[in-house]
């Protein structure tokens, strides 16, 4: 795949990505952060205003602030550079495995950006669940990642599925 095209695939994905997650922060800090949690479809969908100082579950959280920097920001900065030379240079396997990169890349971005100008700290405010069974609290970044991931292991499956079918010679 040429350059150019893997560039416009990272740069839609980012600027949508990105766009949506920076919009939707915004608006639960101006809204969220002073009407307190509230609740849809029989609470199975829940907003609930929150700044995490961690990563995901609140690991690292109770860190010292210098450290949690380092950490998070510094090197989320360096893991998201090298990715970006990743999708850049390596030979994807097709259109899906670029865009499960790509959207790792635009939500790692997304958190980065409120890690550096919220001192630290991601803003979250969805959060899923019946009853007490309820996922950690996320943000619109964190949903770019996770399906990134899903669609990195489906599409690493297919991958190798068609390679060793040209390895043994096996018809596709």
């Amino acid at each position: 795949m040429k350059v150019q095209s893997k560039l416009l695939i990272l740069l839609f994905a980012t600027i949508t990505c990105v766009g949506c997650d920076q919009v939707s922060k915004h608006f639960a800090k101006s809204i969220l952060q002073y009407t307190g949690p509230q609740s849809f479809f029989s609470d199975l969908l829940r907003f609930h205003y929150a700044e995490n100082p961690g990563v995901a579950f609140s690991l690292g959280a109770q860190l010292p602030s210098n450290i949690r920097m380092a950490l998070f920001v510094v090197g989320t900065s360096l893991c998201l550079a090298l990715l970006l030379v990743y999708i850049v240079r390596a030979d994807n396997r097709n259109r899906l495995h670029l865009l499960a990169l790509s959207l790792i890349f635009a939500g790692g971005t997304g958190n980065l950006i409120d890690r550096i100008f919220r001192d630290g700290r991601v803003i979250d405010f969805l959060n899923l669940g019946i009853g007490d069974f309820r996922t950690a609290i996320f943000n619109i970044a964190d949903m770019a990642i996770s399906f990134g991931m899903v669609l990195l292991i489906v599409t690493s499956f297919w991958a190798s599925e068609t390679s060793n079918k040209e390895i043994t010679g096996t018809p596709t």
